[in-house]
């Protein structure tokens, strides 16, 4: 059991419940046409527009993270430009 690892795929079929400790799913199957799906698939992607529009407004005021290695890339940047301004004075 120790090397026992559970699919990720469960096989469903309409009307199946599956049990949990504390709670169960019971899955039921539409079938849907294909105009039907395209206006659900149209809703689901301007959601999706509206959603990264307002996501991309959030984060336009946020800052950068600084991590060690770009604080490190950073330095080198400054140490460059400094001996380049250095020799460019002589």
């Amino acid at each position: 059991m120790v090397s026992h690892e559970p699919s990720d795929m469960i096989p469903l079929y309409d009307g199946m419940i599956i049990s949990f400790i504390n709670y169960e799913i019971r899955i039921n199957l539409e079938k849907k046409d294909t105009d039907q799906v395209a206006k659900e698939d149209a809703i689901i992607k301007e959601a999706n527009a509206t959603i990264g529009k307002a996501a991309n407004a959030s984060f336009s005021q946020t800052t950068k993270v600084v991590t060690s290695a770009n604080l490190e890339e950073e330095t080198k940047h400054e140490e460059v430009h400094q001996k380049y301004a250095i020799n460019n004075s002589t």
